[in-house]
């Protein structure tokens, strides 16, 4: 007599099936979600590396000639600096970019730096604040001396 196969045997449920469906289109999703947000860090860097660039290169320009400066003469979006010779020089925001115009004359601009800041004095420092993050402080060496500031 031949042993018939057992009518019962082990299989996966539809149930079971449509579950692991669910959990792979779940797990799917969220890597789909980590690989875009990776190609986007990615593709933001350079940019805001740039970014950073350009406002540190300003922000240094912008410290030194307050250190030198025997005056300084701030609006919310512009500063006069006088040095200690009588001459000028002037920082203003304006139509979207950071615009340096020396004594003698001669503009740099830098467009999409300083955007959001606004400057401040106490007459010894110049407080450049964007609204978001501390303020920066720069300070005179001369005004600093002649007040009697350590």
């Amino acid at each position: 007599m031949t042993q018939r196969p057992n009518s019962l045997q082990r299989a996966f449920t539809m149930i079971e099936i449509i579950m692991s469906l669910a959990l792979l289109t779940i797990f799917f999703a969220a890597a789909g979600q980590v690989f875009h947000s990776s190609v986007m860090l990615s593709y933001d860097a350079p940019r805001l590396s740039n970014q950073a660039s350009r406002i540190d290169s300003a922000v240094f320009q912008l410290r030194r000639d307050v250190w030198n400066s025997s005056r300084i003469a701030a609006s919310p979006q512009s500063v006069d600096l006088s040095w200690p010779d009588g001459t000028t020089t002037a920082w203003k925001i304006d139509g979207g970019s950071l615009t340096r115009t020396d004594a003698r004359g001669q503009t740099e601009s830098r467009p999409a730096v300083g955007n959001d800041w606004s400057f401040s004095t106490d007459g010894v420092s110049l407080t450049i604040s964007d609204g978001t993050a501390a303020p920066i402080l720069l300070a005179s060496q001369i005004l600093l001396s002649e007040r009697g500031h350590p």
